[in-house]
């Protein structure tokens, strides 16, 4: 039986990113969708049995034994009668099978059907799922305190903060006057969402005491800032950071705020109860998904842009294009999905074949190029061929 692993786009992002480090080939990739459910459904099992031939077939080409193809094949083989690997909710799988790694991925969307037996994994059926990437960040602001989570197209989490304070009490827990100047729910209910109050500083009216409240607050927000960039700045590329919570928070905190990526568009009610530190998460996620997909739309359009303004700093082939991710210098890698250009690839000289047809040992040059992009930390973009830069099968933007 392979290993299984059960996912959301975070944890399939990651986990495939891990196993573009294993060159230990040959891999079979198969991807399928899969209709539910399982055992009503015989046309899942023809499918899978049809891509499995596939790979048969390929595997003299990709210069694997009738024995060696079987011994790549057989943990598929074992998914027939796994019924408890098709119960819940399952719209597709992508199986990544080498000699020595088994992965089969249960997938939240439907892949295209696919397969192929080459020297590198096949990431372009899948890859066109998780673009654009979508990880981002949202804090979540209410009177019970503070909460960070990080999103992506399927799925939130929440984040556990560095140690330090995460609510009000935490960071002026001992100030007697801020305590007697707490926050509280005086507006009317029936005035936020589903009749929910929405919370604001309460105590005494005077002007004074309400300064003293704002800077207390104010405190809080620059010590959380700091945790909050302690955790984002890690990240290799910077991801975008929605703020929740009703408008007070959200202005007090804007005013302290250092992360240079926290967005304008923000969750504008508070998605929980007042005084609560329970998110609905669900709800969270939907929300901010909403807000921050037109940001990841535009990141691609500003790469395309780059590259039709930078014609000097560009590749437009699958020659071209895998030579320069080899050598680590694509930014941006606009790819196909459907084609495939097949030839021979020299690591040692940087020399290209392309042929017009696979031949034994061939490479297939534009999930290759693909991979590589990965690697050294580049941005992959699987799209249709009439959204490619220069309508060919594949373009990079390169770094230099």
């Amino acid at each position: 039986m392979p290993q299984i692993t059960t996912v959301g786009s975070a944890n399939l992002r990651a986990t495939t990113l891990s196993l573009l480090d294993a060159d230990a080939g040959p891999w079979a990739s198969i991807s399928m969708p899969v209709l539910r459910p399982w055992n009503e459904r015989s046309t899942n099992r023809a499918r899978l049995r049809t891509l499995l031939d596939a790979v048969r077939d390929s595997g003299p080409t990709a210069g694997l034994s009738a024995a060696e193809t079987e011994a790549l094949l057989a943990p598929a083989e074992s998914l027939h009668s796994a019924r408890e690997f098709w119960e819940g909710d399952l719209d597709g799988i992508n199986l990544f099978l080498a000699p020595d790694t088994h992965t089969v991925f249960r997938l939240p969307f439907a892949p295209s059907a696919f397969s192929e037996v080459d020297a590198q994994m096949h990431v372009r059926p899948l890859w066109r799922h998780l673009e654009p990437d979508g990880t981002f960040y949202v804090l979540g602001l209410s009177a019970g305190g503070a909460a960070l989570f990080r999103g992506s197209r399927y799925q939130i989490e929440h984040v556990p903060l560095p140690e330090g304070p995460t609510s009000l009490d935490d960071v002026l827990q001992f100030d007697d006057h801020i305590q007697s100047l707490r926050y509280h729910t005086k507006t009317p209910p029936g005035s936020g969402k589903r009749g929910r109050r929405s919370a604001i500083f309460y105590g005494h009216e005077d002007a004074g005491d309400k300064r003293y409240v704002k800077e207390g607050v104010l405190r809080f927000f620059r010590a959380l800032d700091n945790q909050v960039r302690d955790v984002l700045d890690k990240r290799r590329t910077p991801p975008p950071l929605l703020l929740a919570g009703v408008e007070e928070l959200r202005g007090l905190y804007r005013q302290v705020n250092k992360y240079q990526h926290l967005l304008d568009a923000a969750i504008e009610e508070s998605v929980i109860e007042p005084e609560s530190r329970d998110w609905d998460a669900d709800e969270l996620h939907d929300r901010a998904w909403g807000l921050i997909r037109p940001h990841f739309d535009d990141d691609r359009r500003t790469a395309r842009d780059q590259f039709h303004a930078n014609p000097d700093q560009t590749a437009a082939n699958p020659g071209t294009s895998l030579l320069a991710a080899t050598e680590g210098r694509v930014d941006t890698l606009f790819v196909a999905e459907a084609p495939l250009v097949w030839g021979r690839f020299d690591d040692d000289k940087h020399s290209v074949e392309i042929h017009s047809e696979r031949a034994r040992g061939d490479l297939e040059f534009l999930n290759a190029a693909a991979v590589r992009t990965l690697r050294s930390g580049g941005t992959v973009y699987v799209v249709d061929e009439h959204d490619v830069p220069e309508h060919g099968p594949v373009a990079a933007l390169l770094r230099y």
